[in-house]
């Protein structure tokens, strides 16, 4: 999974599933549940976090339940928000301010 911020309103997903997944139906039942999931969570994605175009390559697998494939992509959006968020400054700290001793 790849992430970037796009400055838009809202989270935008790719999908990237290759015919080691399997035939044409595998691939498209693959893609539907990866969807579906993907609108749950940004249905429910704070706004105050960046927003973010989201490009899934998708590897050989059996298909999953498409709760399974949402707690899946929560888990991994909510660790790449992390880290692509600012790194909070403790007051003080780095601002150019000195603590009185």
């Amino acid at each position: 999974m790849l992430a970037i911020p796009n400055g838009l309103d809202r989270p935008r997903l790719g999908l990237s599933v290759g015919r080691r997944a399997g035939g044409a139906v595998r691939r498209n039942a693959i893609k539907r549940r990866l969807r579906d999931a993907f609108r749950h969570v940004a249905a429910a994605w704070p706004q105050a976090r960046p927003m973010l175009d989201v490009v899934i390559t998708v590897r050989a697998h059996e298909p999953l339940r498409a709760g399974r494939y949402q707690a899946m992509l929560e888990a991994a959006l909510l660790s790449l928000a992390r880290r692509l968020e600012p790194p909070s400054d403790p007051v003080g700290e780095g601002s150019g301010e000195r603590a009185e001793p």
